[in-house]
């Protein structure tokens, strides 16, 4: 807490009990003299993390020493790093001298072991004159390894400010020679530092870890005889996940252990409760809890309520998150993006790890750590077990069994100092919501149901919960829950309600009484449906809204119903989504619209100047209204307009923030011209948009009216389905990255921009040619038939596919290409050229190939249903992986060194 100024006399402010007025003055006087002595002794927020690190490293030391006959599954790795240690570096520049390799894990995995072993490597030693260990942990010395040619091995570095490494590594430029080894748990270090492909550690496999196990806690022969404890043993094994400091903790704890009670007490225990572990397990896992700052802390500690080995989707992690206030500096489409960036952090430090796209997964050690951390305040109950709710518990989250039982929500009501019940579903679980749930916890803060399904509607003792600030009810399948009770309408705390159906049916009709909510800042997607008040006025004092999505706007009766929502009002609104279709397609049929043009709607429900986000969808008038455009919208970002019937697009151009513009399905669009970009033709138009999309324009035939220096940032250029469409601008797109043209029949041009990398084209069977592009990294054709008989020789292209175009004939020589895929290219020549950086290669269909050329980097071919290819294929040097299909031709195979897999089919 800051605490600035004067406090002043609390009974001046606010009639308050003497004493209570006494006692709140003493508390002040208290954070006035800590900020005292802050400013005295020039105190940061930083400062109590810098101020912990010397009791870590009472915790923490690492040495050079290591009994090597102990270490088990690491021997592959090692000669990696040995290897990365002796190599010689043939350049002569000062910064050649030094080469840096990072190796990179989470915390007990085994990074410090690692770089003993190669330390004390006997050809190691033999290379170096020097050989200096420093466990550096926050800071180091540079005093001490100056002038020396050595190896140095920099253990456990967290240090991420590039000018201390800058710093650090000037007096070894004049060495002969110095190879440095960094053990970190953040990959942020890692890159920073490193100058080969840092080694990024892994946990044991079964079998390495049972070995381990064994020679830990199975020296006595009776012991390792012993069945009962081997089949215990094995289960304590597979519960540690292949952490090798986990194992030796714990097998050390069961060396003297004969007794199998005991065996099966930690068995079905969580390791942080065993009192003997924690000396060791226990600081080296909490010292990257240390280092973290305070916001990720308490994120980090709320992952305890999700159950272990969940796989912790993004979007998961924002709905626990969110509604906790643990993303305060954002919101809306923000807090997502910052919730994001928090797990790349975890992610970084190795406290989670990536799983696939967009999802990580959690050792169960470190799920242990956050359980330990969160202590009394953070429980979790799985299935229908009873909690007992501690004094101090304040968060709560409930998994739901299996989708095949149906769980209740059940907890003692020992405790009333609950703030948040969390549902956990995996998406069909049912679960039911007991009637007086929200009697027994009157300060509940937060109810959030995600991926479950409630069996029952959602109890009238909900209106009990006058505190309740947050209402999430997220549902994967259509459930009577979404009914609310009227008593809902009287939580007049209320900031966020949501509620989320199966993607088929996501929109909520307005419901009366919800206008009393007056605080409300997040609304569900709401509807008015044909046949019924529109309800519209029940969103006049809903003024704080910031996100407000309108479906069925075609129902509305007049303008001055309209009106009554009193759009123009909600200074705090950012998103704005006016959809004029109805989701039930039966009620649109029948429906006869009215006297109320489109145009009138959409000017009554003009927005604040403050809006970021616009949506427009179904409109059907002619012509938009005086305010879509308008300058005045200086900070918005975002444009969406579908299935709008307009013949030409409002002029957007002058929108200084435009950062995203989406224009699809207006088929009555067939010309875009300077009217689009602006009515002065002078001005530069589109400063700041980054993504623009064109798709499903089944009458757009022309594009025109931009002049050089529009579209100045133009990062990203999708066109889509716009048959008729034939040529683009000429003007250069300077900033253009990423192109996709996609079923663009008519198109014989592609975007000319000296910036662009990645370029993706489908189904354009008008494209004779490809532009010169210097730039371009990705290329990926499909079904260009017209394409003519070769492509540019584009310098750094490094990944190139090739598929369905049949006049093909070669291809140029690429210098920087790395991976090619080459799928029925009936006319390509009987060989390809040399591609001296390709390293993976792919050809399918192509009947006329006869031959390949000897590649020096190729560690990967794939060739199937090649019936020209001759009797054999090169010897290439660094091949590990073959696999060759459907090749009746093929008589022999040379001798192939490196090569680790081999398939053959149907030769």
């Amino acid at each position: 807490m800051k605490v600035d100024g004067t406090i002043q006399n609390i009974s001046d402010i606010v009639p308050v009990p003497s004493e209570l007025a006494t006692r709140a003055r003493k508390i002040m006087d208290m954070f006035n003299e800590i900020k005292d002595y802050a400013s005295k002794f020039s105190l940061s927020e930083n400062d109590g993390v810098r101020r912990s690190i010397p009791d870590m490293h009472q915790v923490r030391q690492t040495s050079s020493m290591v009994f090597e006959q102990s270490i088990i599954g690491r021997g592959s790795i090692k000669d990696t790093v040995i290897e990365k240690m002796l190599s010689q570096n043939k350049s002569s520049t000062p910064e050649s001298h030094v080469s840096v390799l990072g190796i990179v894990g989470m915390p007990g995995v085994g990074k410090t072991t690692l770089a003993q072993l190669v330390y004390n490597n006997t050809e190691v030693c033999k290379s170096f004159d020097v050989r200096v260990w420093v466990c550096v942990s926050e800071n180091f010395d540079v005093k001490e390894i100056q002038d020396k040619r050595f190896l140095l091995v920099l253990d456990d570095v967290w240090n991420e400010r590039r000018d201390y490494w800058e710093m650090f590594r000037l007096p070894m430029l004049t060495t002969k020679l110095c190879k440095i080894i960094v053990t970190t748990r953040s990959q942020n270090v890692a890159r920073l530092v490193q100058t080969m492909d840092s080694c990024e550690l892994s946990c044991l496999d079964s079998n390495d870890s049972w070995s381990l196990f064994k020679q830990t806690a199975l020296l006595d022969e009776e012991h390792a005889n012993n069945p009962s404890l081997q089949e215990i043993g094995k289960d304590i094994v597979s519960r540690c996940k292949g952490l090798p400091l986990a194992i030796k903790t714990i097998g050390s704890m069961l060396r003297y252990e004969p007794d199998e009670t005991k065996w099966k007490d930690i068995l079905e225990s969580d390791l942080w409760d065993l009192e003997q572990s924690q000396n060791e397990v226990l600081p080296a896992l909490e010292l990257s809890y240390k280092q973290m700052p305070m916001y990720l802390k308490r994120c980090f500690i709320a992952l305890s309520l999700f159950p272990k080995d969940y796989i912790l989707h993004e979007e998961n992690v924002v709905l626990l998150w969110e509604p906790l206030e643990l993303l305060q500096h954002g919101d809306g489409a923000n807090k997502a993006k910052l919730a994001v960036s928090y797990l790349h952090e975890l992610a970084q430090r190795s406290m989670i790890e990536i799983s696939t796209h967009s999802a990580y997964k959690m050792h169960d050690l470190i799920h242990d750590l956050a359980c330990f951390l969160a202590g009394d305040e953070f429980v979790r109950t799985e299935g229908n077990s009873q909690v007992e709710i501690s004094p101090n518990a304040r968060y709560l989250s409930v998994v739901p069994t299996s989708p095949w039982e149906i769980s209740t929500i059940n907890i003692s009501d020992s405790s009333d100092s609950l703030k948040a019940i969390i549902v956990i579903g995996h998406g069909l679980d049912e679960i039911v919501i007991p009637d007086d749930i929200f009697l027994k916890f009157k300060r509940l803060r937060v109810f959030s149901l995600n991926g479950a399904a409630p069996t029952n509607l959602l109890p009238d003792s909900a209106g009990n919960l006058k505190l309740l600030r947050f209402l999430r009810l997220r549902c994967s399948i259509d459930c009577q829950i979404m009914q609310l009770p009227k008593s809902v309408f009287q939580l007049f705390n209320l900031h966020t309600l949501e509620l989320m159906k199966p993607a088929f049916d996501l929109y909520t009709p307005i419901v009366s009484g919800i206008g009393r909510l007056i605080k409300l800042e997040t609304l569900p997607p709401l509807e008015i449906l044909s046949g019924y008040d529109s309800n519209l006025s029940e969103l006049r004092n809903i003024r704080k809204v910031r996100s407000l999505s309108l479906k069925g706007l075609d129902y509305v009766c007049s303008v001055e119903d309209a009106m009554e929502a009193d759009i123009p009002s909600k200074i705090h609104l950012q998103s704005l989504n006016l959809d004029f279709t109805s989701s039930h397609h039966q009620q649109l049929q029948q429906h006869k619209p009215g006297a109320v043009s489109h145009k009138e709607l959409l000017e009554s429900l003009q927005p604040c100047h403050t809006l970021r986000d616009l949506s427009i969808y179904g409109y059907r008038g002619l012509t938009f209204p005086c305010w879509v455009g308008n300058t005045s919208f200086s900070k918005l970002t975002k444009v969406v307009l579908s299935k709008c019937e307009w013949e030409c697009l409002p002029a957007l151009g002058e929108l200084p923030s435009l950062e995203s513009l989406e224009i699809s399905r207006m088929y009555n669009l067939r010309f875009i011209g300077r009217e689009f970009c602006c009515l002065n033709q002078s001005v530069k138009v589109f400063r700041s948009l980054v993504n623009l999309s064109f798709s499903w324009m089944y009458e757009l035939s022309e594009w025109s009216g931009v002049k050089d220096g529009d579209f100045a940032c133009l990062e990203t250029l999708l066109l889509c389905q716009d048959n008729k469409l034939r040529f683009l601008p000429l003007v250069p797109f300077s900033s253009l990255v990423t192109c996709r043209l996609s079923n663009c029949g008519n198109l014989v041009t592609v975007p000319v921009s000296y910036a662009l990398c990645d370029l993706y084209i489908n189904d354009c069977a008008s494209l004779i040619e490809l532009p010169s592009l210097p730039s371009l990294i990705k290329l990926k054709i499909s079904n260009c038939s017209s394409l003519g008989a070769t492509i540019p020789m584009f310098p750094a292209l490094q990944y190139l596919s090739i598929k369905d175009c049949a006049s093909l004939l070669e291809l140029p020589t690429l210098p920087s290409l790395m991976e090619l895929n080459i799928s029925n290219c009936s006319g390509l020549g009987a060989t390809i050229p040399m591609f001296p950086a390709l390293q993976y290669l792919s050809i399918k269909d192509c009947a006329s190939l006869l031959e390949l050329p000897t590649l020096p980097s190729l560690m990967e071919l794939n060739i199937s249903d090649c019936s020209g290819l001759g009797a054999t294929i090169p010897m290439f040097p660094s091949l590990q992986y073959l696999s060759i299909k459907n090749c009746a031709s093929l008589l022999e195979l040379p001798t192939l060194l490196s090569l680790m897999e081999l398939n053959i089919s149907n030769c």
